[in-house]
């Protein structure tokens, strides 16, 4: 009765899909509550206290459209409560002193109707071990649908914050400054896989069932058996993190002249390193202490570290000198004509989320589900026959995960920061027509970069692949676990005995503070403000972003330089508001019963023209320039696919081709909005509000990326798959009072 029965023919040949979910659906509910209190405690004092919640009720979807224990349905949702404490008073005349305290919890979270699910053939001393025991797990089947669905993580994190300031106002000079110090927890308790996946195909119910033939066997009859064709639960690792934040700033805003301003600031932030409550995440990798493997023939060093084991509890080194400066000036350059120079410059660090990583507080069990012949040898009633493994945590250590790839953060990064600059001049040409032109950059530093470190380097690569294919006897087959890639063979490839840390397979570090960024720009700036019912606004930038944040190979000593994928060299926007001019007091049909028809409404405008981002390039050689000349470009041939421009690199060299191309960007089209509005006075306090707005007016589509792989038949061919909205209309009402 979990799964239910056919509800059409199906097809004629095959049978198959003969169910209709007819039933399928999806619900949100969302509320959302604000109190505020205002209370004055004397002349000079007063404070406010507010409480918000919201909560987003939603993400409910039964998928099939089945009402049984087995639909591939899904119940999640968000909550987030807060409240704030403000309190403001005037200590003296010219001195106010501020203070806040404030808190906000935010969950994700995800609901289900527990189930025995012990009632579906599963041994209860595995229920048991489930890291969720009572929700239905995934089943597979090949040619049909499948059972249960993954629920959400639960995800529940809060911010506790105070702050307090003063302000001094001392003639010309405005002084402002105080501290701030947050504390925050961030927990994820994971749920993948959490109640176990089993797979059944029509293998072992076929004619031979070591081999698939094409029309004998069924998963359902599989099913019925209890044989299983895989099968796999993963007990998930669940950080609680703790974050502490303190802040102190001073600003001082200085009127020098009448025409002459000044803004002097400083800022100081940490970011201290995350801590997890019970050590129970990485702090880095130990690249030389000998490895406790031991495996014939090899010296082998590193592997994880953790907190607690003779290295500090949080995740990174202690960033303290995060100090920053920033200046701004307004003047008016001359005395009686309105043009102004403004200029800044400001540090800023860029605050992170990370945190040390779970290898080794995770575990998946796979059940071994066939023999060497190809039979199946596990059941459902006992697909784990020694149970679940349980995840090692720290006790491992340097051979934590030995045999697969293990990730870690580097412990030594540092926050990002990033300088911003700006320097421009406002002339306002008549009265209402401003028009404005500024540099602005900005330079990042300490960007996050992530590497594999576990690679051959280029000396070794130029011994030749058939010396590096080589086959050799695996010193780690009978060591390591079989389930492991290393561990699970007799013979291996030299090269996997040539790499720095052979008893692993990748060694990705994340998180390297070595990458950087930069953008410069000229923005240019046309404003005719709000004068006889009509006010419009251009804008142009030109601009170029740079960035350093990958190797092209992990044995490159430095990154390369690229275009940013987010790189938009122009931009032109252009906006406009127009209030037309019928109805009362208007130019024309301003009276009688026309002009309480036609009379008070508003249309507005939004164009905006681009060029496209950069295209990302294959592993290839590129022998030339791939741009086609002017009039060739097309959906089917967007640049030159020629044989003779695109080689295949070689295997065991190094990669030179840019991850972006300087000089193919993804096709644009220019985008237009607009919005007809009116309001109606109903009474003195009772309005009625007619809004229509229409996006993409033109219904001007905008396609993706060409195919850039270059054996592929559609190579250099852009699919016409819309990539923006197509003509979208909008109506509103809103009725105030």
């Amino acid at each position: 009765g979990d799964i239910p029965l056919p509800n059409q023919p199906g097809d004629s040949n095959s049978k198959l899909n003969n169910w209709f979910g007819s039933n399928v659906t999806e619900d949100t509910d969302y509320r959302n509550f604000i109190g505020r209190v205002d209370h004055v405690i004397n002349q000079s004092w007063k404070m406010f206290g507010r409480w918000n919640h919201n909560l987003r009720d939603g993400g409910r979807i039964n998928y099939w459209g089945w009402d049984t224990p087995a639909a591939r349905k899904i119940h999640a949702g968000r909550r987030n409560d807060g409240a704030v404490l403000d309190l403001v008073g005037t200590l003296t005349p010219r001195t106010i002193f501020t203070a806040r305290a404030g808190f906000n919890r935010f969950k994700q979270f995800s609901v289900y109707d527990p189930a025995d699910i012990s009632a579906i053939g599963l041994p209860k001393s595995l229920v048991g071990q489930l890291q969720i025991p009572d929700t239905y797990p995934q089943f597979t089947f090949e040619n049909y649908l499948q059972t249960g669905i993954n629920q959400w993580d639960i995800i529940p994190s809060e911010t506790y914050s105070t702050q307090a300031g003063l302000t001094h106002s001392l003639g010309r000079h405005q002084l402002k400054y105080g501290v701030e110090f947050r504390l925050m927890h961030f927990a994820n308790f994971a749920r993948a896989n959490a109640s176990g996946t089993f797979s059944f195909t029509r293998s072992i119910t076929s004619i031979t069932p070591d081999v698939t033939e094409a029309n004998t066997g069924n998963a359902i009859a599989s099913l019925l058996l209890g044989y299983l064709s895989g099968a796999s639960a993963t007990l998930n690792a669940t950080p609680y993190l703790s974050w502490r934040y303190p802040v102190a700033f001073i600003q001082e805003d200085w009127q020098l002249t009448r025409r002459l301003t000044l803004n002097l600031g400083l800022r100081w932030d940490y970011e201290a390193p995350p801590v997890e409550r019970y050590d129970h995440q990485n702090r880095g990798f130990d690249f030389v202490s000998p490895s406790p493997i031991q495996a014939n023939g090899l010296n082998l060093r590193g592997g994880l570290l953790f907190p607690g084991t003779g290295v500090p509890r949080g995740a990174f080194r202690k960033d303290w000198d995060n100090f920053q400066p920033r200046l701004g000036i307004a003047w008016r350059m001359f005395q009686g004509k309105p043009v102004v120079f403004r200029g800044g410059v400001g540090r800023s660090y860029l605050p992170t989320v990370d945190f040390g990583g779970g290898v080794g507080f995770a575990q998946t069990t796979n059940a071994e589900t066939s023999s060497v012949e190809g039979r199946s040898i596990r059941v459902l009633s006992n697909p784990f026959p020694s149970g679940l493994t349980q995840p090692p945590g720290a006790a491992r250590g340097l051979a934590t995960q030995a045999g697969d790839a293990i990730t870690f953060y580097d412990p030594t990064r540092t926050v990002p920061w990033v300088w911003q600059y700006s320097a421009g001049f406002q002339f306002e040409v008549m009265r209402g027509t401003l028009i404005e032109a500024t540099y602005s950059a900005s330079q990042s530093r300490a960007l996050q970069v992530n590497r594999n470190i576990n690679v051959l380097s280029a000396e070794q690569l130029g011994m030749g692949t058939v010396f590096l294919n080589q086959g050799m006897a695996n010193p780690f087959f009978g060591v390591l676990s079989p389930s492991t890639p290393r561990g699970s063979v007799a013979t291996v490839q030299r090269r996997v005995l040539m790499l720095p840390y052979p008893q692993f397979t990748n060694i990705n570090m994340n998180a390297a503070s070595h990458g950087s960024s930069w953008y410069h720009s000229l923005q240019l700036k046309l404003e005719k403000r709000f004068a006889k019912g009509f006010s419009t606004l251009v804008t142009y930038t030109n601009s170029k972003t740079m960035q350093r944040t990958e190797y092209l190979n992990a044995q490159d000593k430095e990154m390369s330089r690229e275009l940013a994928s987010y790189d938009i060299p122009q931009r032109l926007v252009v906006s406009g508001i127009w209030d037309l001019p019928f109805g009362k007091r208007r130019r024309w049909l301003n009276q009688g019963f026309a002009s309480k028809v036609v009379g008070g409404w508003r249309t507005s405008l939004m164009g905006v023209s681009q060029v496209g981002i950069p295209i990302g390039l294959p592993d290839y050689y590129i022998n030339g320039d791939p741009r086609l000349p002017d009039g060739e470009q097309s959906l089917s041939r967007y640049f030159n696919t020629s044989p003779q421009l695109w080689t295949q690199r070689p295997p065991d060299t190094l990669r030179v081709a840019k991850f972006r191309s300087p000089n193919l960007r993804r096709a644009t089209a220019p985008q237009f909005n607009t919005t007809v509005m009116r309001t109606f006075r109903i009474a003195e306090r009772r309005n009625f509000e007619l809004k229509a707005s229409a996006f993409n007016i033109a219904n001007t589509p905008v396609f993706g990326s060409p195919n850039t792989t270059p054996t592929s038949p559609l190579f250099g061919v852009i699919s016409v798959s819309q990539i923006n909205l197509p003509r979208a209309v909008e109506l509103g009402f809103r009725y105030s009072f």
